[in-house]
């Protein structure tokens, strides 16, 4: 479940189109495009954020590509089957924010009280901030 898989909220209206092509002789070449709707927790307020997705996909493969060359723009070739549904995932992690933030938030400074207040004391300074 890529929901769960990506700590999404929702994800509403997964397309992708791809054009598989044959590419030096053994190799392939996989472009197209990812689009879907997803929506996040604000990592600062956790309200939801909503945010479109459009990810290009350029992608070519080859066998016995070095998977270590961080230099090449060549992945190697499963021997058996190239795994479409993955390299879509592998994109749309890419493509997701990794810390999504509502427009204005921010984290609200907590200043330690020596004079004897409790951990509940500086949540509720926290929620009486929010509310306000």
């Amino acid at each position: 479940n890529l929901k769960q898989r990506f700590d999404l909220l929702d994800l509403t209206n997964p397309t992708g189109a791809l054009i598989i092509k044959r590419w030096r002789g053994k190799g392939l070449s996989v472009r197209g495009k990812l689009e879907t709707d997803v929506v996040q927790a604000c990592v600062v307020t956790l309200e939801p954020i909503e945010q479109r997705i459009e990810a290009e996909i350029d992608v070519m493969y080859f066998p016995g590509a070095d998977p270590v060359d961080m230099d090449s723009d060549v992945d190697p070739l499963p021997d058996e089957s190239l795994a479409i549904g993955d390299l879509m995932a592998e994109h749309l992690a890419l493509a997701v924010d990794s810390y999504p933030r509502k427009i204005g938030a921010e984290f609200a400074e907590i200043r330690e009280n020596s004079g004897g207040s409790s951990a509940f004391d500086a949540l509720q300074v926290l929620k009486d901030r929010s509310m306000s």
